[in-house]
């Protein structure tokens, strides 16, 4: 998809629910989030039974983390991934949209040097990485 597409796709969400809060936006949408103690290797998952998504996030990140995780995976099931995707998958193109995804719902271009339609997926990975952080009690 590209990134106009996604661009609009945030702008339109952000814009019906008045918030960029991706936990509000899946309340308004029905998706179940849920948080599980995991080991610091899985971030979070989403996954669709039977049409309902669902998104899984590893509660031993900090709460700015959690946001980014839930706008990742939010981001998966609105662009139409299916399956069971997480922050980590093989699918490179799918990890590419649900990342610029969450950098337009949570991050304001503005306060970038480029547009986020120019950056390569590993700056746009990068960017998203230096900001999810453990939790100091993990």
């Amino acid at each position: 998809m590209s990134s106009n597409k996604i661009k609009k796709a945030v702008e339109n969400l952000k814009a019906t629910y008045n918030t960029n809060n991706p936990f509000v936006i899946c309340e308004h949408l029905g998706i179940t989030v849920r948080e599980r103690n995991f080991n610091e290797t899985r971030k979070a998952y989403f996954v669709s039974i039977y049409g309902q998504p669902s998104i899984t996030i590893n509660s031993n990140y900090i709460e700015k983390s959690k946001n980014i995780l839930c706008a990742h995976e939010l981001g998966h099931i609105i662009l139409g991934h299916t399956g069971v995707n997480n922050f980590e998958s093989e699918n490179q193109e799918a990890e590419r949209e649900a990342n610029l995804f969450a950098l337009y719902m949570l991050f304001d271009e503005d306060d970038f040097d480029m547009k986020f339609e120019n950056m390569t997926s590993y700056l746009i990975k990068y960017t998203l990485d230096r900001n999810i952080k453990l939790a100091s009690k993990y």
